[in-house]
């Protein structure tokens, strides 16, 4: 893979004033005329950020708004869909959520061992103190293998280990740590649950394109009535900032065409004003056209998935394009479906999606008033047959 200089990356986001100053160039409208535009859009009741309003250009006056989903609208709506606490709790706990996926024969990695105080299962190894990671490292673990903590979404405390070498384990960014001292710190940091699985080895196709680190696409589910939808798809690409696909490490993300599989419109971050990128800043692959393995296989494991989670309508599934076919990561109750926006500058809710949305929640309502009256009754009848056996009646 050949080096890129830091000097010729593509800038990965712009200021608010300089938001500001492309508009006033693209327009000529004053600073005040696109603050009121904003202001006038805030006041209908879409609740843009203004770094929102600028990054997706709805100060020109042919920009569709109504079109756009900010990331407050986005958040409200995916907790209005997904309004059922204990299953979004589901999908939030990776140990329950690899259970439930691994016992229905989904494809999900290989889980070697967990990591924590509390909580233990059979199967794969469980590591209650420092001594238990140490021994498990040295004696157990079948590397390379992935860590990442059992709530929380993100990225940022997962990583990779290559293997061990000697007294120390040599991480897949290359770096090493002395095995004992990284023990010590993952059970001081890490109480509250780490699981540690199998290192999915992705497509050769997607290796030789980006690195060892696995670039996961997340494909965006809507279940509609009785119809399960993909309304969209993104590729993260990791650049070689870290060890995992997390945007923070750098990764572009790129737009996946949902019926073809083919990566379209790349951007070097999901922020207001990144620069697109054609082609990947360290094996200088070109992004643009490529073409996902194993495309029809991923949405299809998705369906499948999207259909155990009966009650929770939208789901943004973290999807890894495996040597063997896809392989399911995690599923996001909060999606963040607002992101895929700042990839081609088109809002999301197109074909009337919020409208559907908005009436998938009013017949969730309906359904849920319906169950609260259903337990209602049930109370009052198990009362009633307890205040009936203690006079002596029997029903």
């Amino acid at each position: 893979m050949k080096d890129v200089a830091d000097d010729a990356r593509p800038t990965r986001s712009i200021s608010i004033f300089e938001g500001v100053r492309r508009a006033r160039q693209e327009t000529g409208k004053s600073r005040w005329a696109i603050f009121r535009g904003w202001l006038r859009l805030r006041r209908s009741g879409r609740k843009l950020l203004f770094s929102e309003y600028l990054a997706f250009g709805l100060y020109r006056d042919d920009a569709k708004p109504g079109a756009f989903l900010g990331v407050i609208e986005a958040t409200k709506l995916s907790l209005a869909l997904n309004h059922r606490s204990h299953r979004r709790a589901l999908v939030s706990d990776k140990l329950l959520f690899d259970a439930i996926l691994r016992g229905m024969g989904y494809p999900v990695p290989r889980l070697q061992a967990l990591l924590s105080p509390h909580r233990y299962g059979g199967g794969f190894a469980s590591l209650k103190t420092a001594r238990d990671i140490l021994d498990f490292l040295e004696k157990q673990a079948e590397y390379p293998i992935f860590c990442k903590p059992v709530r929380g979404q993100g990225g940022q405390d997962s990583f990779a280990i290559r293997h061990r070498v000697g007294r120390e384990i040599e991480f897949l960014d290359g770096t090493r740590e002395e095995t004992h001292l990284f023990a010590e710190r993952m059970f001081g940091n890490h109480r509250a649950g780490m699981v540690i699985q199998d290192f999915v080895r992705q497509h050769p196709d997607l290796t030789a394109v980006c690195g060892e680190v696995v670039g996961t696409v997340r494909l965006f589910t809507f279940w509609e009535g009785r119809d399960i939808h993909v309304i969209g798809a993104a590729w993260k690409i990791p650049t070689g900032g870290g060890m995992a696909d997390n945007l923070g490490y750098g990764s572009y993300i790129g737009q996946v065409d949902v019926g073809a599989g083919r990566v379209g419109t790349v951007r070097v971050a999901v922020a207001p004003g990144a620069d697109a990128a054609t082609h990947h800043p360290v094996s200088g692959a070109e992004l643009t056209g490529l073409a996902l393995p194993h495309w029809q296989a991923a949405k299809d494991a998705c369906f499948q998935a999207a259909r155990l989670l009966y009650g929770m309508p939208l789901v943004g599934w973290d999807v890894a394009i495996g040597e063997n076919g896809p392989v399911l990561i995690e599923a996001n109750s909060i999606p963040g479906l607002e992101a895929v926006q700042y990839l081609d500058l088109e809002g999301c809710l197109q074909n009337d999606l919020l409208g559907r949305m908005e009436r998938e929640i009013a017949r969730l309502k309906v359904a849920a008033k319906r169950e609260a009256r259903g337990r209602r009754r049930k109370v009052r009848e198990m009362a009633k047959d307890r205040v009936l056996q203690g006079l002596g009646f029997d029903r």
